[in-house]
């Protein structure tokens, strides 16, 4: 029975060839469309996803008048995890301006530098290949870099206690290797300072809007629409009161 029906639609395509190879492209071209869209969905919907309950990690936004931007100032997320009881946990990041970085007679101008809060591991899990995760940036003087960094630098060499010079000037000690980072993943560094020196040349908490600030929330707050814009209203007030 099979044969006979394969038998048949073979004459009717060789009757009507021009007819059939239409068809079959656009089926074809469908085809393709449909499952580069799925891929593409499959990958937006990653973004991230390799977070500890990525569900419950919120960043922080500002929005002035038409201007609207990721970066907050630099005293915002803490003042939030002081003032809200629904914010459990926080971490700020910062993204450095293109910096010259020296290793012996190495030179490199990199435009992934961030700085971040000691506890960033605690949010974002980023992978550990070489270093201690619970002795990280306990020293203002360490740096974090990625393991295609690490071959640039160093080689076939062991990067641990290494030595970079951070704009030729203040020198970092490498205490950890970290993974580089998926393409689906919005934070993107090969250098990570500790957040706690560059606090050092800030001068006010409220001044500048050039900080990243992630909040884990609660989860039954995370999870809940209803909930997260009742913590927007409160956030604002917060921040309204905290300034006048």
């Amino acid at each position: 029975m099979i044969r006979n029906y394969l038998k048949t639609a073979i004459r009717n395509l060789q009757r009507n060839k021009v007819f059939s190879a239409i068809n079959i492209a656009g089926l074809a071209t469908g085809l393709c469309g449909s499952i580069l869209i799925f891929l593409w969905v499959q990958d937006e919907l990653s973004y991230d996803r390799g977070n500890p309950q990525p569900e419950d990690i919120f960043r922080v936004t500002a929005i002035d008048g038409s201007l609207h931007t990721a970066m907050v100032p630099l005293g915002m997320g803490p003042f939030l995890q002081t003032t809200l009881p629904v914010v459990k946990q926080g971490v700020r990041f910062s993204a450095a301006d293109p910096q010259m970085m020296v290793q012996g007679d190495k030179r490199f101008l990199e435009k992934r530098i961030w700085f971040a809060d000691s506890n960033f591991q605690q949010l974002f899990n980023f992978p550990l290949v070489e270093g201690d995760a619970a002795q990280i940036f306990r020293g203002k003087n360490e740096v974090l870099i990625t393991e295609s960094t690490a071959k640039r630098y160093f080689g076939g060499r062991d990067p641990m206690g290494e030595r970079i010079s951070y704009q030729g000037q203040q020198e970092f000690v490498v205490t950890g290797v970290l993974k580089d980072l998926p393409a689906n993943s919005h934070i993107q560094f090969d250098f990570l300072l500790p957040f706690a020196y560059l606090r050092d040349q800030e001068t006010s908490a409220w001044n500048n809007f050039v900080y990243y600030s992630y909040l884990r929330l609660d989860h039954s707050a995370a999870v809940n629409p209803s909930a997260v814009a009742q913590l927007e209203k409160n956030m604002n007030a917060a921040c309204y009161d905290s300034l006048n």
